[in-house]
């Protein structure tokens, strides 16, 4: 139990940092060419894409919002209620809002303009680094399936967190290296909040 917990705790704590030393690097212009050719690559714009797939690119992204996000950590606060796993409850709860803090803290303090070489298809009035959508789509979705799921559960909400980032550069809101660090940060979290709900679990708690 206690190698386990130094190793996703150590493994998530590394993608926090490394989430930050995105954040540095791409505000020094690190990455500006390397972002600039895959926005450039995935951004639509109402001219040159169909309305359909502005429409689906835009449901998948509303799945990010704050909303869909706090629908979901009920269903997954009320699993675990059920399961009796009150500890990995209140783990997950506190997990996720340290996370959520944390990434808005972070925004602030790059203070990362959005990219402009589009107009958005989405309303943004935050700075750009993480991204929060893909920053809380993964922290929720992924600690969720550590948590009560299996493999196969755990990689669908990788990849439902992973549209939900892509959407936002698709919709001409963030650079890449805004989701990645989104990603990176919310799974970090995700890992961190694992390990410690591993080790406060009771012994009759069956975490996956």
């Amino acid at each position: 139990m206690i190698a386990g917990f130094t190793r996703h705790f150590w493994w998530g704590l590394a993608l926090a940092l490394v989430s930050l030393a995105i954040g540095t690097a791409a505000m020094a212009g690190i990455f500006k060419g390397a972002d600039t050719s895959v926005f450039r690559a995935l951004a639509m714009t109402q001219a040159t894409s169909a309305e359909p797939s502005i429409a689906a690119v835009e449901f998948i992204t509303h799945l990010g919002d704050p909303g869909w996000r706090a629908g979901v950590m009920l269903v997954v606060l009320f699993a675990l209620i059920y399961r009796h796993c009150w500890r990995s409850a209140t783990v997950f709860l506190v997990t996720v809002g340290l996370s959520i803090t944390g990434h808005s803290a972070a925004k602030e303090a790059f203070a990362r303009p959005r990219p402009t070489l589009v107009p958005p298809l989405d309303h943004v009035d935050t700075y750009a680094y993480p991204s929060g959508h893909a920053a809380g789509a993964m922290v929720i979705l992924l600690l969720g399936a550590m948590l009560l799921g299996g493999r196969k559960t755990m990689i669908a909400a990788v990849l439902l967190a992973g549209a939900i980032g892509v959407s936002r550069v698709s919709l001409g809101v963030h650079w890449p290296s805004d989701v990645i660090g989104g990603w990176l940060f919310g799974g970090g979290a995700a890992l961190m909040g694992y390990a410690v709900a591993r080790r406060v679990a009771r012994p009759k708690e069956r975490l996956s």
